[in-house]
């Protein structure tokens, strides 16, 4: 499982102008049980469900990269979804552009 994750990863990042997200990954945990709760799962399932989901990962994490996750700084950005799909999708734009803005100037001004 791990490889094959590894070289889908690896080959949608090739493709390029994407965003490869992990389900959840950006939201607090209240947010996550919120959903959940939404979703039609009780206080408690959802609270389970959200903690078992986020330890399963760290563990995965951990176990292959030897990395404390979350590790922010492998991020160029975290957005909470909660702002809304246009809102989120207008910062991730802009993010892009600034991004691709330093790649071509070789610096940040």
């Amino acid at each position: 499982m791990f490889r094959l994750t590894q070289h889908v990863v690896r080959h949608a990042a090739a493709i390029g102008n994407g965003v490869i997200v992990r389900r959840g990954s950006a939201h607090f945990l209240q947010e996550k049980v919120r959903r959940e709760r939404e979703a039609g799962r009780s206080a408690s399932q959802a609270a389970e469900l959200v903690e078992t989901v986020d330890r399963d990962h760290a563990a995965f994490i951990k176990k292959y990269f030897d990395i404390d996750w979350p590790f922010r700084s492998f991020y160029h950005l975290m957005v909470n979804s909660t702002i809304g799909d246009d809102a989120a999708a207008r910062t991730i734009l802009a993010v892009i552009a600034a991004v691709d803005a330093v790649r071509v100037t070789g610096g940040a001004g």
